[in-house]
């Protein structure tokens, strides 16, 4: 595990690689991010001049050679800029993995859980609202895990704002987005209302998720859900806007308010 001093070395030429879910549709999460960079006094550069990673989930599929060239020309693209890309997308993540070693000194390509739980030392130094009254179903997606280390940090890192972290019995299964690519109805019957579903059995208050497009097809799928009998939603939270609640940050500073399903009991419970 990487230290926390080196971490905070590494932060001094990192750049975030937005991806392009969250600026255009989640910009409540790189509220969220960006409050977690002030409150440890760091801050990390825009990756500015780039494309799409590209998706793994449609571009890897229909062109593998296309999906591994762009991600290799936007990673070669910032190579003399940055030490270290950090991203907030499960598939950013994955595809600019895949084309380092395709890169002469490519930047480190990291994980926002990554990233984060390098500094978990100095989080939990700020920590000003243990969230201890919240239960939340963590679901890490798909691509995390390939490294066990990832999936630990995540865990670990919803762990350290005190929610109480549920075990529920379709954890594992993907979120449903590819296959919503293809079949929208049947990825919303079989993935989405199975894991909601479930999630609701056990009584969690919030689903936690560190991937744009699980956070989309989970949110919304819920809303199109609902016409068809869904019989209650659960609000889904990016892992960064759970950890700016616990360092004090409050619903509508973080924009909580633009979610689809709006996470007004959860804000209730935590005061």
């Amino acid at each position: 595990m990487v230290e926390t001093r080196e971490r905070v070395s590494v932060a001094a030429k990192a750049g975030v690689f937005w991806g392009c879910y969250i600026p255009a549709l989640q910009p409540f999460a790189e509220a969220a991010f960006r409050l977690i960079l002030d409150d440890l006094g760091l801050s990390l550069s825009d990756v500015r001049g780039i494309a799409c990673c590209p998706s793994p989930f449609m571009f890897k599929i229909l062109d593998y050679e296309y999906w591994l060239e762009t991600a290799r020309a936007n990673l070669d693209a910032i190579a003399s800029d940055f030490r270290a890309i950090v991203t907030l997308c499960n598939g950013c993540w994955d595809s600019l993995l895949h084309a380092r070693d395709l890169v002469e000194n490519p930047p480190e390509v990291l994980h926002i859980a990554e990233f984060l739980i390098g500094l978990r030392n100095a989080l939990l130094k700020r920590i000003q609202t243990p969230l201890q009254n919240l239960r939340v179903a963590v679901h890490v997606g798909c691509k995390p895990r390939s490294k066990p280390s990832l999936v630990d940090a995540i865990h670990e890192l919803t762990a350290l704002t005190g929610a109480r972290i549920v075990n529920w019995r379709t954890a594992k299964i993907c979120c449903g987005y590819p296959l919503f690519l293809a079949k929208p109805d049947e990825a919303l019957e079989t993935r989405v209302r199975v894991k909601v579903e479930d999630v609701q059995q056990v009584g969690a208050d919030a689903i936690v998720v560190v991937c744009p497009a699980c956070f989309m097809l989970l949110e919304r799928g819920q809303l199109v859900l609902r016409r068809k009998g869904l019989r209650q939603t659960t609000p889904v939270l990016h892992l960064v806007e759970l950890l700016a609640l616990a360092l004090g940050h409050k619903g509508q500073e973080i924009g909580l308010d633009a979610h689809a399903i709006k996470p007004k009991a959860l804000l209730e419970s935590i005061g």
